[in-house]
């Protein structure tokens, strides 16, 4: 970008109201993200791993999930419902 477009964008910004400046520093900065993710990712080859070989070795009991479910009804308010 040249100096030109830069500072003209530059005078335009500083006429917009505070939260006008935030709202626009933030679409900057998701774009810029975005942008960075792109170009970082662009040229590596996807590589998916298969899910029953990452959770091949985890064994979870009916008596583990409903241990931990009550674990976390606990303090659950109950006289709300």
């Amino acid at each position: 970008m040249s100096d030109i477009v830069y500072n003209r964008i530059k005078s335009i910004a500083s006429q917009l109201t505070p939260t006008e400046m935030i709202r626009l520093a933030g679409w900057l900065e998701a774009n810029a993200e975005l942008a960075l993710h792109n170009e970082n990712h662009s040229s590596e080859p996807t590589d998916f791993k298969d899910l029953y070989g990452v959770w091949s070795d985890v064994h979870v009991s009916a008596e583990d999930i409903e241990e931990v479910r009550r674990e976390m009804l606990t303090n659950f308010p109950h006289e709300d419902i």
